[in-house]
């Protein structure tokens, strides 16, 4: 059987990352199904010790990658050599997982898709046209080359796999899964200094105009995964 590999970035939110980490395995039927991956800044100095002390009270299942900050979309592919796991679940520390199951009703979900190549995503009481925290395969990975696209300082990752999947017919969100996405936008908590490094990120990339300017690059990523499920478009 599949098991998830929680796969994501974390930055000086030690109090969110535990609520996060906690609710992912106290919600899960079988913990065991569950190994999280994370990237972790050099210059982060409050994460790791958050993370040690998690794992002396808890069964959870950790692997860090620690290094220098990078672009923001790439750190997840940085992980990618270390994920043991099928399911890649793209996480982050200021989710709350609330439904009870949620790892069983992932992996039943992928079991009855043959091909594998289709993007789930949960209920994050935010945002319902966006899947922001995608849920994809291996065999999608492999397929692309990537687990994030490599390209941005901040957010456009999710719109970006969003789109693959819309251009496939293969976004399908789970509405019993419910992963409450506790955004600054969504007035669910403070402007934190994490949130504010991203703002200011993204004003100095214009992540708007890069995702504009790869256009014909989705395009492309979208026929590599067609490919696989054997419906490759006319060019």
């Amino acid at each position: 059987m599949s098991k998830i590999a929680m796969v994501l970035p974390t930055r000086n939110r030690p109090e969110k990352l535990t609520r996060f980490i906690n609710s992912v395995f106290s919600t899960a039927e079988d913990p065991s199904n569950v190994k999280f991956y994370f990237y972790v800044d050099s210059d982060d100095v409050v994460t790791m010790p958050c993370l040690e002390k998690v794992a002396q009270t808890s069964l959870s299942k950790f692997l860090v990658h620690r290094g220098p900050r990078i672009m923001m979309s790439q750190t997840a592919n940085m992980l990618i050599p270390s994920i043991e796991e099928d399911i890649f679940f793209l996480g982050a520390d200021d989710l709350v997982f609330k439904t009870q199951g949620w790892d069983t009703l992932v992996i039943d979900f992928f079991e009855t898709h043959q091909d594998k190549v289709v993007l789930a995503y949960g209920n994050d009481l935010f945002n319902s046209s966006l899947a922001t925290h995608p849920i994809i395969h291996r065999r999608w990975v492999e397929a692309v080359g990537y687990l994030t696209p490599p390209y941005f300082e901040a957010d456009f990752a999710d719109t970006w796999l969003t789109d693959l999947a819309h251009k496939i017919g293969g976004r399908i969100q789970l509405l019993d899964f419910v992963n409450e996405h506790m955004h600054f936008y969504a007035r669910k908590s403070e402007l934190d200094s994490t949130f504010a490094e991203n703002r200011q990120r993204y004003a100095e990339q214009d992540p708007d105009l890069v995702y504009r300017c790869l256009d014909p690059v989705r395009a492309r990523d979208a026929q590599k995964l067609l490919q696989v499920i054997g419906r490759v478009k006319n060019a």
